[in-house]
């Protein structure tokens, strides 16, 4: 079958696709899954592969995840030429991770004589601190009233407590 892997620009403009790609992974929710990509030296690919561009990844024509470059190629260079660059990689939700809610911070829900907020308004609040908005909630079936406090924290982790 066609490897599809495509590489991306942080916008979201196609860049080009990556058909010679060694590419393993690992899906898990905490940490976030990682991806690692292995392309001959002389592949044309290896100029799309630039730190923070993202990799969508696919196996066996299923889509797996979307990735972000979050290393400097690594080369192997085998002795009369040739060898691999390899590329490490992290699911995008790294990019929360990008931003840091500093301080203190809290959001009350009624339960505790707070304004109200449930569940969608708390997500909503966090990532409304994005410094480049990447994400926003869709649906949202839970209205749990809560209070969460953050000093610190990173976007990330910030929403991995709400949940």
């Amino acid at each position: 079958m066609e490897n599809l892997t495509r590489v991306y620009a942080p916008g979201g403009t196609l860049l080009g696709l990556l058909p010679h790609a060694k590419v393993a992974y690992t899906l898990k929710d905490v940490p976030l899954s990682t991806a690692e990509i292995v392309l001959p030296v002389e592949d044309p690919g290896n100029e799309y592969c630039q730190m923070f561009n993202e990799v969508e990844i696919f196996d066996g024509g299923r889509r797996v995840e979307l990735f972000r470059i979050i290393s400097s190629p690594e080369a192997a260079y085998l002795p009369g030429g040739g060898g691999t660059v390899t590329y490490q990689c992290e699911h995008v939700l790294g990019t929360l991770m990008d931003n840091v809610l500093f301080q203190y911070h809290e959001v009350v829900g009624n339960l505790f004589g707070g304004s109200n907020e449930v569940t969608r308004e708390c997500i909503e609040y966090v990532l409304a601190r994005q410094s480049v908005p990447r994400w926003k909630l869709g649906a949202c079936e839970f209205q749990r009233q809560y209070q969460y406090s953050w000093e610190n924290e990173t976007l990330l982790r910030a929403l991995l407590s709400i949940a």
